[in-house]
């Protein structure tokens, strides 16, 4: 399979619904934008370092640990998980394993049973989810966020996926979670 690291790599498409906080205000970016095909349904997993293509699981893109709207859809998919062990599911995140690592200790008694895997640009960039800072974006913080993204994914096919405009705008897990289920049966 062609690696979709080298597809629209030099014409990265806008994002909309990104913003930054400024002295307490939020403030819309217009210039931030997706490098990278975001993946479609029907098309295969490209390889991610850290998880076999086999059997049914969940993979879920996150900003970064320890945000609100993040940490949200990671307990979701985490009493997913425990409700249904046999489904793996991986929180991809561009954050060091010690950076998920201190975001986890911080939270004592909520223990992280799924899978938190530390991915890097070339692989965010395949997966269609790496972030470019524009003029008047935080050049620290965008290059090592990602774009919100969850999909299903069996035997290597991807069967399920969403995409959203709003970093702050959650997934519709419901349908994620009775894809999996209509999957398993």
């Amino acid at each position: 399979m062609e690696s979709t690291s080298e597809i629209n790599t030099s014409e990265p498409i806008p994002i909309k619904g990104a913003y930054e906080i400024y002295d307490g205000k939020r403030e819309e970016l217009i210039t931030l934008t997706r490098a990278g095909r975001l993946l479609q349904e029907g098309e295969l997993l490209p390889p991610i370092p850290g998880i076999s293509p086999e059997g049914v699981f969940i993979i879920h893109t996150v900003n970064a640990f320890g945000t609100p709207t993040c940490d949200e859809c990671t307990s979701e998919l985490e009493t997913f998980h425990q409700q249904h062990p046999g489904v793996p599911v991986y929180s991809l995140t561009k954050q060091t394993p010690e950076q998920i690592q201190e975001e986890n200790a911080k939270h004592p008694g909520q223990e992280v049973t799924h899978n938190q895997l530390s991915i890097d640009d070339g692989t965010a960039i395949d997966l269609g989810v790496a972030l470019r800072p524009g003029e008047g974006a935080d050049e620290e913080f965008w290059p090592t966020a990602l774009r919100r993204m969850v999909a299903v994914v069996k035997d290597g096919q991807v069967v399920h996926i969403q995409e959203h405009d709003d970093q702050e705008e959650k997934p519709d897990f419901m349908k994620v979670f009775e894809t999996v289920e209509s999957l398993s049966n």
